[in-house]
């Protein structure tokens, strides 16, 4: 039982890591990708693997997968379109 959660433990940082090195972070495109920071009028978003906030001088970011169901929303957008999330409106301001 113990080395069968291990290997699932190692399978699933295998998949992290393979999704991290698919991260292009010097591609500036429009369009919201996998790598993008996204800033809305709600919260700000990286988009890559779900390891959830994360805090840098003083601001809140949300890591998020692109198969989470806001990550989903996300990818493929750009600024200035919007959605509606859990009954919010969210609007894309940024896209880096």
């Amino acid at each position: 039982l113990e080395m069968e959660k291990a290997s699932q433990q190692l399978e699933g940082i295998y998949t992290i890591k393979t999704i991290l090195t698919k991260v292009n972070l010097d591609d500036n495109s429009e369009f919201i990708k996998l790598g993008s920071l996204i800033i809305t009028n709600q919260a700000n978003y990286f988009l890559a693997i779900s390891v959830g906030e994360i805090k840098i001088e003083n601001k809140v970011y949300y890591a998020i997968s692109p198969s989470s169901p806001i990550g989903s929303l996300l990818l493929g957008k750009r600024v200035g379109e919007g959605f509606i999330f859990n009954g919010n409106s969210i609007v894309i301001d940024e896209v880096c």
